[in-house]
């Protein structure tokens, strides 16, 4: 039986012989230690399961605390589900191809004693959100909780696998760890009491402790209790002093495992024998460590710590330097010279980079050139640095930048604009000019609107959009001559100044008209004359759409380059005993729309 306080989310695939009618199948509740509870798909609430209650297909099952509870099946299969287990029996069906039942195990955990399979197609299916696993025929335990599941096996077969499609089998007398890289398989000791224990503390500890830390927790317990020593990684001594720079670390480990140090690593042999070989430059003299470590999967083992003096002699440090100390850079400047000193480093410190200028034969040429995409060429010197770790000599440099030089000032400007054709503004950003300068321009149509020199990024400048509709370019130059140039084509600005629209005459006409003469079916031709006011320059450009309406139906419609005047003669038919309105809505290209009516009645 699983240790009490174990969960299990987890899917558990089992096969077996059953003996029944075809049908749904029957579970009977042959044993409950504490309090168990049962829902039918009909029913709101929990009720309590009594030995000898039936469990049926759709039912869910929630056990309590230190509670467990053994289920039989007809073929006298049982799986017992622990404390604090919630499992909804999704399938129970016979037929003639074999047995298929389905749980769905919400949390907690489950032990099985599992008939032997009678057909291919029988099987018992347990489903959870972390793993799968299929058993023919056999005794165990599994386990689970948030993304760690654990499976054991007394007898029998089992294939476990993960949402990730990782999968791992095991066989009797054997444990099953997944973690967040896989599966680990151990040996199954003989104290199941303390392996219950070591488990619940696996599980308990799985949003606090680094899975590392808990597997290899889990792994050293194992190896201690069934005397594997293999499944450790141990290294032999090494030497308390050390007058070479090179040295063979080794020792013994998991076949398969990785061994590795400082950068080192070798995969362990099958006789579990590893070797590693350190070698570095000569450095300063003193105590040197280590610390070796192996890991295969989800395990991450200590080997040990290699710790010892390291003595070396002192050679004396001469830098000399053939490089001006005062240097102005427009193209990359030579840092040249040569230097003495065995086992000492070379480094150029510009700013807070770091250049490596060390070599076998003492020389060093490094072409130093300071930009602003590095954002180095604000730097008054650079320092050239030899060190042994216990003597340290120097020279400094003094730099400057040449801005108008392309190898220096690398970036052009960059320009982002954005328009608000409503209110007739732009906006206008111009960034990587830190440090730098550029004569930035606006042209609409081809005519100069704007010009701004920027010593430094414009965040969101305003300007003002030239009326009418225009195709816009804009300019950034730095000192190096970068270019930056956008254009933006037919952007429209259209003021509104409060325009208006009129129709000639009073707004309700009186028209004494004499009566028709016989037989005269037609109306009274009228020709009216509507007129667009307030518009800069009676220019109709500024005009989107001009609609005539007569009872509020469209009579006629001009749209933007139909409208080439602000005057409108429109003729209508006038009726003598019905409805005259005449009306003129007139669109603005700022969206503004302005109406005018006018009404004729007849006496």
């Amino acid at each position: 039986m699983v240790h009490k306080s174990i969960k299990l989310p987890l899917i558990l695939v089992l096969g077996v012989l059953i003996s029944i009618s075809w049908g749904k199948l029957d579970l009977h509740v042959e044993n409950v230690v504490g309090k168990a509870f049962v829902k039918t798909p009909r029913q709101n609430s929990w009720r309590d399961l009594r030995v000898g209650t039936k469990v049926r297909e759709k039912h869910t099952v929630r056990t309590g605390f230190e509670t467990s509870l053994d289920l039989r099946f007809p073929d006298a299969s049982i799986i017992t589900l622990g404390e604090n287990t919630t499992a909804d029996f999704h399938t129970l069906v016979a037929s003639a191809k074999g047995t298929q039942t389905k749980l769905k195990i919400k949390s907690g955990s489950v032990a099985f004693n599992i008939k032997k399979l009678a057909t291919q197609k029988s099987s018992y299916e347990f489903e959870s959100s972390t793993a799968t696993a299929a058993i023919r025929g056999t005794t165990g335990a599994f386990s689970a909780r948030g993304s760690r599941s654990v499976a054991y096996l007394h007898t029998g077969m089992l294939e476990m696998k993960d949402n990730a499609g990782k999968t791992v089998n095991i066989e009797q007398k054997q444990v099953a760890l997944q973690t967040d890289e896989g599966f680990v398989v151990l040996p199954l000791p003989e104290n199941l009491s303390d392996l219950n224990s070591l488990i619940d503390e696996y599980l308990s500890d799985s949003t606090s402790l680094p899975t590392d830390s808990a597997v290899n927790t889990m792994i050293t317990t194992l190896a201690e209790q069934t005397k594997q020593k293999n499944m450790l990684c141990t290294m032999d001594p090494s030497p308390t002093e050390l007058k070479a720079t090179r040295i063979r670390l080794s020792g013994n480990a998991m076949p398969g495992a990785t061994v590795s140090t400082d950068n080192i690593s070798t995969v362990v042999p099958e006789n579990g024998k590893w070797n590693l070989d350190l070698a570095w430059p000569l450095e300063p003299a003193g105590i040197k460590e280590f610390a070796v470590k192996m890991t295969k999967g989800g395990i991450s083992l200590d080997c040990g710590l290699a710790r010892f003096n390291y003595v070396r002699p002192i050679a004396p440090l001469k830098l000399n330097l053939q490089t001006p100390k005062n240097i102005n850079i427009c193209q990359p400047v030579s840092i040249s010279g040569n230097y003495q000193g065995h086992g000492a480093q070379l480094v150029l410190k510009v700013g807070s980079r770091r250049i490596n200028l060390s070599s076998a034969t003492g020389d060093f040429n490094y072409p130093l050139v300071l930009t602003d995409k590095n954002r180095d060429w604000n730097l008054k010197e650079v320092v050239l640095e030899l060190s042994n770790g216990e003597t340290t000599v120097s020279e400094v440099i003094s730099v400057s930048v040449d801005r108008k030089c392309r190898a220096v000032n690398t970036m052009a400007p960059e320009l982002s604009v954005a328009f608000n054709e409503k209110r007739c503004i732009g906006f206008l950003s111009a960034t990587k000019l830190i440090d730098d300068e550029a004569d930035i321009k606006i042209e609409a149509g081809g005519e100069e609107i704007f010009s701004l020199k920027a010593a430094s990024d414009v965040r969101n400048h305003q300007f003002a959009l030239k009326p009418g509709t225009y195709d816009y370019s804009f300019s950034a130059v730095d000192q190096a001559r970068n270019t930056t140039l956008q254009r933006h084509a037919q952007i429209q600005c259209y003021p509104d100044e409060k325009f208006s629209v009129s129709i000639a005459g009073p707004a309700v006409e009186v028209l004494k008209i004499p009566p028709p003469p016989p037989n005269h079916k037609g109306g009274i031709k009228r020709t009216i004359q509507t007129r667009i006011l307030n518009i800069p320059e009676n220019n109709p450009d500024y005009i989107k759409t001009v609609t005539f309406k007569f009872n509020n139906r469209i009579i006629r419609q001009y749209k933007e380059k139909q409208i080439r005047e602000l005057n409108f003669y429109i003729d209508v038919d006038l009726d003598r005993g019905g409805t005259n309105k005449f009306a003129v809505e007139v669109e603005h290209k700022s969206g503004r729309v302005r109406t005018a009516q006018k009404e004729f009645v007849f006496k």
